[in-house]
């Protein structure tokens, strides 16, 4: 997308990815059945259908940064000081009144 919009001096950021895609993976076919000698005219022709790409519409700009979010779950988070809790089995068992 970024030598499509260099060549036809576009900004990049009106380019459609969702668009730039499909043409990609249409072409891909093309491109594996092709000889040698014309894969520099298809992808200059990729790069022309690309660049065809331009959005309808002006890219709203970001509201909030981008973050990951946190998986909600009802157990606390770990720490970096949680240690393994080590237990006795054979106590255990004597409190429950469990031969050992």
């Amino acid at each position: 997308m970024s030598e499509a919009a260099a060549k036809h001096q576009l900004d990049p950021l009106s380019l459609s990815f969702v668009d730039s895609l499909e043409v990609i993976l249409e072409v891909i076919p093309l491109l594996r059945a092709a000889r040698l000698q014309s894969l520099p005219t298809l992808y200059q022709r990729l790069l022309d259908d690309i660049a065809g790409c331009v959005l309808d519409r002006r890219r709203r700009s970001r509201v909030y940064r981008r973050a990951v979010k946190v998986k909600m779950s009802n157990f606390p988070l770990k720490q970096w000081n949680d240690r393994e809790i080590r237990r006795d089995l054979h106590a255990d068992l004597r409190v429950l009144g469990v031969p050992a």
